[in-house]
């Protein structure tokens, strides 16, 4: 009876732990390098943001070569949003033939004029009509916002979701696990989760409103009513600035979250 006990015991124990080892395989089953930039090839790093002019040293590493090979010295040209240094968001590249440049008045140039010539590049795939370039340029930078905002295993120079895997790694290098978030390290992993807390808040409390005539409504259906009862054109705003283009206003909303983020982080980081 004693020897079932002890093997009931036993199976159970391998049933709870199977479920987590699962999703762990599944999800991070090896470390990769910690990422200090953004995924998107191409003309990936060619927009740098800062939160109002602040420095958030921490925030991301400046890497060797930031620039994308893919992309000509004209790289920062164009209305960037704000700058940081360091930090770097993928934008999109425009394509001449075999070239890409960062900079659409330089793709003009290549182009000889001639709009048709020219083709969009987002996260290595290339698009004909720039409005979907636009559209995938912003969920790639949806992608990156939730990014910053997940806490990692930081072990040396490799970073994954995993606990186990992270474990192994801290016995085979002998190194510290660290937990990190937005490119910031953390000794503490209830610190670095309540920091993550606290950045996502302060980039949730940036919004849009929508503007029509000299109205402006936090409701977008209140608004297309008005724009269309007073046959007025119906605006999109965040911060100070206003565009009639949704994808746009949703860009900059996502790159000004962006920047509220990194400096929640980089006020948090034990100096």
């Amino acid at each position: 009876m004693r020897h079932r006990s002890v093997f009931v015991i036993l199976v159970a124990a391998v049933l709870c732990a199977t479920p987590a080892l699962a999703q762990c395989k599944k999800t991070c089953e090896k470390a990769k390098p910690c990422q200090s930039k953004s995924q998107d090839k191409g003309c990936s790093h060619g927009k740098t943001i800062s939160a109002d002019g602040h420095h958030a040293k921490h925030a991301h590493e400046h890497a060797e070569g930031a620039k994308s090979a893919m992309c000509t010295s004209d790289v920062t040209c164009d209305g960037d949003l704000v700058r940081h240094e360091g930090i770097e968001l993928p934008r999109i590249g425009f394509k001449v033939g075999e070239k890409i440049t960062c900079c659409m008045k330089s793709a003009t140039e290549m182009s000889a004029g001639d709009p048709a010539k020219i083709k969009f590049v987002v996260a290595d795939k290339t698009y004909v009509n720039q409005g979907e370039a636009m559209e995938a340029r912003l969920t790639v930078l949806g992608k990156y916002y939730e990014h910053l905002l997940t806490v990692e295993y930081a072990v040396g120079d490799e970073c994954t979701a995993c606990p186990l895997t992270a474990k192994d790694l801290a016995h085979k290098s002998g190194k510290p696990i660290r937990y990190r978030l937005a490119a910031s390290d953390f000794a503490d992993k209830a610190q670095a989760e309540n920091v993550a807390a606290e950045a996502r808040a302060a980039g949730e409390r940036i919004t849009m409103s929508w503007v029509v005539g000299e109205e402006t409504f936090c409701c977008p259906g209140h608004a297309g009513q008005a724009a269309e009862k007073n046959d007025k054109k119906l605006e999109y705003r965040v911060g100070e600035q206003t565009t009639v283009c949704e994808t746009t206003a949703k860009t900059r909303l996502i790159e000004t979250r962006i920047a509220a983020v990194l400096e929640t982080v980089a006020k948090a980081v034990p100096s």
